[in-house]
């Protein structure tokens, strides 16, 4: 054990002192959120979407009940119930569940979703995913593995505008089969 004088001590001090003081005066690291979840599922967009960094996360083990808006992207890890209106994408990652009514730009679930789910532009459903519902989409990717319990709608359009055009194509045929009907030549009796 050695003796120090008191000047030596205190000299000792500050020296630590001025060490803390320089530590905490640096700058404090960028913080970025941490996303949880297996990022084998994400698509190039997807990984693009939370490069961005302007995304919402729903964090695995958070309950939401309620209606979600958003002009950004939703990344689903925990449960999400209610209804989900989108201007940008919702990806729902392998530990995701959302049940309730969707509208967004693009759709990717590789965990569970249950009810109607349209998708401006593209429905992509994983391996590891499962829907129970209604799909309404302009083109969908359903990897093999994925499930569908419901129906698939790959439309054109609005759904209203979808829903004119298939009555008004319906009613043209309907009418062309009445006129083709009338236009064919009867049988005659014995021959």
């Amino acid at each position: 054990m050695g003796f120090f004088s008191k000047d030596e001590k205190r000299q000792d001090i500050q020296a630590a002192s001025r060490k803390e003081q320089t530590a905490s005066q640096a700058p404090a690291p960028e913080v970025r959120p941490v996303i949880r979840g297996n990022m084998k599922t994400n698509t190039k967009k997807e990984l693009e979407a939370t490069d961005a960094g302007g995304e919402s996360i729903i964090a695995e083990g958070t309950v939401l009940n309620g209606e979600i808006q958003s002009d950004r992207a939703v990344i689903v890890y925990g449960v999400v119930k209610g209804k989900v209106h989108i201007q940008s994408d919702l990806i729902v990652a392998e530990s995701g569940l959302v049940e309730a009514d969707v509208n967004a730009e693009n759709v990717s679930i590789a965990g569970r979703k249950k009810g109607r789910t349209e998708a401006r532009n593209l429905f992509e459903l994983k391996k590891t995913g499962t829907i129970e519902g209604e799909i309404v989409a302009k083109s969908v990717k359903i990897d093999e593995g994925g499930r569908v319990i419901g129906k698939i709608n790959m439309q054109i359009g609005s759904p209203q505008a979808t829903k004119q055009t298939s009555e008004a194509e319906i009613k043209k045929k309907k009418e062309f089969l009445r006129g083709a009907a009338g236009a064919m030549p009867k049988k005659k009796e014995g021959a």
